[in-house]
């Protein structure tokens, strides 16, 4: 603001003289008035780091030519790349998926980038599921692993692979599909970031759905033997081999039956003669005449 001062004053000839001089003093402003043109955009910070989810707010500074800042409105905030960060009107980036790209702060024909990249955060576990499973010689299991980052958040694009700890018990695709190859425990263990998950797996053998007597009946003389056999069948009808089966007779006074079926006469009589394996049971009726 501009304020005059008399210093010194005399009169000549009916006329005031005013001899004075003038001072001005002015009253600087951090902000240049909104009406000067924009001659750069600075954008702090220039560059960001985030993983996935992560948000953070990027300033803009405008500046005229003399380097002074003004009012800091109507700026054009806009993402190169969407899919890896969005960015709001308020300048707030929003990380979205790995990659990189530029955010950029516009007006009146200037603009300032920052170089922003999105990268997976360093993963602390990975988890297997379900942690412990039940399978039949020849059934399979489907499992899952998820990573995560210390926090627990769940980390999407790592690369996993599976292998089996006892592949004659287990076997594991690339998929994490589990198929039993015979009765026992395995470890199958999933491996991503350099970090392991682990799972157990029971593998059953395949029941017995029904046992078959041969012969079904037979005629033993006293002191005679007769062999039975007995076939195990699983629900299809397929033969189950290598399971115990037990024996026994009705009436061993008339006659016996050895662990392996064979049956020996003692008396004249009728007895019946029941193998059993797994709780099923199979009868054969045997006459000593």
């Amino acid at each position: 603001m501009l304020r005059p001062y008399l210093t010194s004053a005399k009169r000549s000839r009916g006329v005031f003289l005013v001899v004075g001089s003038i001072a001005a003093v002015s009253c600087e402003n951090s902000v240049a008035s909104s009406d000067e043109s924009v001659a750069s955009i600075v954008v702090e910070p220039a560059s960001l780091s985030l993983t996935p989810g992560a948000a953070r707010a990027i300033n803009a500074t405008l500046l005229n030519e003399t380097g002074a800042r003004l009012p800091n409105d109507g700026v054009y905030w806009s993402s190169a790349n969407p899919l890896v960060a969005t960015v709001s009107d308020r300048g707030v980036v929003t990380a979205v998926g790995v990659g990189k790209t530029e955010v950029a702060a516009s007006k009146s024909g200037k603009s300032a980038i920052a170089q922003i990249s999105v990268s997976t955060p360093p993963a602390a576990l990975v988890r297997v599921s379900p942690t412990t499973s039940t399978v039949l010689v020849g059934g399979r299991v489907t499992l899952s692993a998820e990573v995560f980052d210390a926090g627990g958040a769940i980390i999407v694009g790592h690369q996993v692979s599976w292998s089996s700890m006892t592949p004659n018990i287990a076997s594991v695709s690339a998929r994490g599909v589990v198929t039993g190859v015979s009765p026992g425990n395995v470890v199958i263990a999933a491996i991503a970031a350099g970090l392991t998950g682990t799972a157990v797996v029971t593998v059953q053998p395949i029941p017995v759905a029904t046992i078959m007597v041969s012969p079904t009946s037979g005629t033993v003389a006293v002191g005679a033997s007769l062999q039975l056999s007995a076939s195990l069948l699983d629900a299809t009808g397929r033969v189950l081999t290598g399971r115990p089966v037990s024996w026994s007779s009705a009436d061993p006074n008339t006659a016996t039956v050895s662990n392996n079926g064979l049956v020996r006469g003692r008396a004249k009589g009728t007895t019946v003669i029941t193998t059993t394996s797994e709780g099923k049971t199979a009868t054969a009726t045997i006459v000593v005449p």
